[in-house]
């Protein structure tokens, strides 16, 4: 009993300084769909726009996602697959409604010119060909974002079944007939689905902690950049790239040493448990 109390507290204690952590789940998807991606194989766009008034879509330039237009036009949308909303025929896998319930777009505007003149922008999910409408807001901004889209709670019909059309309204509180509405664009990269509200926010304040570390990694850089420019003799420039590389290989060392001893420490564990040689 001794001896399984020690190493419990030794867990503890390298937990508490840091070294060992647990990972909360960042939500995984259970189905996902990016517009750019050739779903059939043969070249074909994996969104269908049934009518000029609708809008316009083209891929960028990196085909990483794609930029949808809308013209002087109401409800300008786009079909989710090729064969205008149905999954099935377009290669994409139809949804499971008991799977989960709450999608994440991950969109931005791609006119600067339109950022500010709308304030948040009204969009609108259509799912089974209308039983289930989910109306959604986004911010009138150029920077990525992560859009809830609640189907647990929608504002026509219900989420049920198997769902085998989407159709999505990007632009319905543009105004219509409106120098705003016309060349009013959207860049959209993804639409996945999950399981609730919990798994879908884990998963959007993992993304978005990526993007501030990101972020945060590029402003050190540069500022490192510019001390190196400023530094002509290159001695605290190599004092400073020495430090941050100990440090970054204590680091490392460190964690890798806390994963053997809790690798022996589980295993210490498993043998005493399997010989029975401990007493209660």
């Amino acid at each position: 009993m001794k001896k399984i109390v020690s190493l419990i507290l030794a867990i503890g204690l390298l937990t508490s300084m840091g070294i060992l952590s647990v990972s909360a789940d960042t939500g995984e998807p259970v189905w996902s769909y990016y517009p750019n991606y050739d779903y059939i194989g043969d070249g074909r766009d994996s969104w269908a726009i049934t009518a000029d008034g609708n809008g316009s879509a083209v891929r960028s330039a990196d085909d990483s996602y794609v930029t949808f237009t809308a013209n002087a036009a109401p409800e300008a949308h786009f079909y989710v697959g090729w064969a205008a909303g149905d999954l099935t025929a377009s290669m994409i896998p139809t949804i499971d409604a008991s799977s989960g319930n709450v999608f994440v777009l991950k969109c931005r505007l791609s006119d600067s010119s339109k950022v500010g003149e709308e304030g948040d922008i009204i969009g609108q999910l259509v799912a089974a060909s209308g039983a289930c409408v989910v109306n959604f807001d986004y911010d009138a901004t150029t920077e990525w974002q992560y859009v809830l889209i609640d189907c647990a709670n929608p504002t026509v019909g219900s989420w049920t079944g198997t769902i085998n059309f989407l159709r999505l309204d990007y632009a319905n509180s543009v105004s219509v007939n409106s120098a705003n509405l016309e060349g009013f664009s959207v860049d959209i990269e993804s639409l996945e689905l999950f399981t609730d509200r919990m798994a879908a926010q884990s998963y959007i304040d993992s993304m978005t902690e990526n993007t501030d570390d990101n972020n945060n990694i590029e402003g050190e850089n540069n500022g490192n950049a510019e001390n190196d420019n400023a530094d002509n003799t290159g001695n605290g420039n190599t004092d400073n790239i020495e430090s941050d590389n100990i440090d970054n290989i204590e680091t490392d060392d460190s964690v890798f040493s806390a994963s053997i001893i809790l690798v022996i420490l589980s295993c210490t564990v498993a043998v005493l448990i399997k010989k029975r040689t401990y007493k209660f």
